[in-house]
């Protein structure tokens, strides 16, 4: 009797062993996916724009401060972007993906769904293809936003939505 309880004691320490390795599997990649997929939504009135004078900056910052910006990412990879600007909607959507890992900063790209010219208000314009974006953690709920943009860098606050 003494022999079957601890074949069962070690064959339960066993399973748990292994499945204690099985979810430390994932790689640092799929760990920061995971910690990104969700609904996020960025506080434009702190927006950054590196080497902008003062006033300029505060100009910016006040006319975007009614702004709102929801920015959805997906586990399938996929992400939709739904932003009111000065009464004006505007909805994107596309595709993102894990680049690298270095604690908690994390580069993803991301592409718009259509990368070719689409008309807006009359004029056509080029919709932008690849882009690398910064996204440096502070907590779990927060996170802020660095892309390099008309050779600035922009810094974008978001906050976990619902």
């Amino acid at each position: 009797m003494r022999t079957r309880i601890t074949g069962m004691f070690t064959l339960l320490l066993t399973v748990l062993a292994f499945s204690l390795v099985l979810t430390g599997c994932k790689s640092a990649e799929d760990k920061a996916k995971d910690r990104l997929v969700g609904v996020w939504n960025a506080d434009m009135s702190t927006m950054v724009i590196e080497d902008m004078p003062e006033e300029q900056l505060t100009a910016i910052q006040a006319m975007f401060a009614e702004s709102t910006m929801e920015l959805t990412l997906n586990a399938d990879g996929t992400s939709s972007t739904a932003a009111l600007n000065r009464g004006e909607e505007e909805n994107e959507t596309g595709t993102w993906a894990v680049v690298s890992v270095d604690g908690d900063t994390i580069v993803v790209v991301t592409e718009e769904e259509s990368a070719e010219e689409e008309t807006h208000e009359g004029e056509e314009v080029e919709v932008e293809g690849p882009n690398e974006r910064t996204v440096i953690f502070n907590g779990d709920d927060e996170f802020e936003m660095v892309r390099e943009k008309n050779d600035m860098m922009v810094h974008i606050t978001f906050t976990r939505g619902e």
